[in-house]
């Protein structure tokens, strides 16, 4: 069973997103968050899956043993030119808290997930980071936080509406481990656009939810897929 882990949503909260909304890069660069080791491993992924642009997926994995996740704070990295820099710190902030309570929330949801908060058996940890896919060197830029009681829809609002066009894309990678042993079960690189026209606005910004909200909602069907179980919804 080969099928690619991501990242997906049961919450499906302000935008009512499709792939329609978003499109898939074709063309993908490291930008430091994974080991070089791992940047060997990677292969093509096969689009008509869904699968991340560059992937690896370990081979003989029974999912089905894995019932928990340890989902770790969404990092952001940008490199020495900071094209991030159209965007406030506490922006930055918005941003990861949005992803991290989305991805957070559907586990929370799934029928068949469960939180883990220390390693164990059955439990893979996940590791993700939003990057600049345009530099090679990186640096920690902001890092997640989870508030329980946090409004989605008002950590939306709360951002600066009037924004530079490159909000209308993200690039991600992500790593899979199991949480005992440390062996990597899955790895990738994925980067997507909006669809419609970029430039200031609100429509840029509803890019990089539209975006955030596919991933999130991917985690859902590969999940799903990967455990065998029936009626996949792709997103």
């Amino acid at each position: 069973m080969k099928k690619l882990l991501g990242f997906s949503l049961v919450v499906w909260l302000l935008f009512l997103t499709s792939c329609a909304a978003t499109k898939h890069a074709k063309n993908v660069e490291p930008s430091g968050f994974l080991s070089p080791d791992i940047y060997l491993m990677l292969k093509d992924g096969n689009e008509e899956e869904l699968e991340a642009t560059k992937r690896f997926m370990a081979e003989n994995v029974d999912w089905k043993t894995y019932t928990k996740i340890m989902l770790d704070p969404i990092v952001l990295f940008s490199g020495p030119v900071d094209k991030n820099k159209g965007i406030s710190q506490e922006d930055k902030q918005h941003l990861l808290d949005y992803f991290f309570n989305k991805a957070y929330k559907a586990i929370e949801e799934s029928p068949y997930l469960e939180h883990a908060t220390q390693p164990g058996p059955g439990i893979i940890r996940i590791q993700n980071a939003v990057v600049n896919m345009d530099e090679s060197h990186v640096t920690l830029g902001a890092i997640s936080t989870y508030i329980p009681t946090i409004s989605l829809l008002t950590a939306i609002t709360t951002i600066k509406r009037d924004k530079p066009a490159f909000v209308g894309e993200m690039g991600i990678e992500y790593k899979y481990t199991d949480s005992s042993t440390g062996e990597l079960l899955a790895a990738g690189i994925d980067k997507r656009y909006g669809k419609r026209k970029l430039g200031k606005g609100t429509d840029s910004w509803k890019d990089v939810f539209n975006i955030i909200d596919y991933y999130v909602k991917l985690f859902e069907f590969r999940v799903c897929r990967a455990q065998e179980r029936e009626k996949c919804k792709r997103p």
